[in-house]
């Protein structure tokens, strides 16, 4: 298999997602101490990996923030923002957690070939040239 035949799903806030927000995030910096890390020392880039398509995590959710929307909710989200339901897909996020909601969604909807980059962007972000990582403007997704 090619990369080309792969995909990747970032499941991170639009805001960091498109390099809007500073990192650590909020989000991350609540499970920083969970997870034995510290924000000193680490240096994260702002942005996405390339050719990632974003699918936050809270968009995978009914309003209760606890039940996940039906099969053909997900399915049509995910089409929405871009992913090709037949290609493998590689989940993405700050260090492999909300990765893990889009595999189980996927899963959800019939979805096989889902991985999870548990590194996330805390590794990529520290790592990545500059040229490696992608910022844009994006747009919200809606809640329905």
């Amino acid at each position: 298999m090619t990369s080309a035949d792969k995909q990747l799903v970032d499941t991170r806030p639009p805001e960091n997602f498109a390099g809007e927000e500073q990192e650590p995030s909020l989000f991350l910096q609540a499970f920083m101490p969970a997870l034995s890390m510290k924000k000193e020392g680490l240096d994260l880039q702002t942005g996405h990996i390339p050719g990632a398509v974003s699918v936050p995590y809270p968009s995978m959710y009914q309003e209760d923030g606890v039940t996940f929307k039906t099969k053909e909710d997900l399915t049509a989200l995910f089409q929405k923002q871009g992913v090709k339901l037949k290609q493998p897909i590689i989940a993405s996020c700050y260090v492999g957690l909300t990765a893990c909601i889009f595999a189980l969604a996927a899963s959800e909807c019939g979805l096989g070939d889902v991985s999870v980059y548990h590194g996330s962007w805390v590794e990529y972000g520290q790592r990545a040239p500059q040229p490696k990582v992608q910022r844009s403007r994006f747009s919200s997704v809606p809640s329905s």
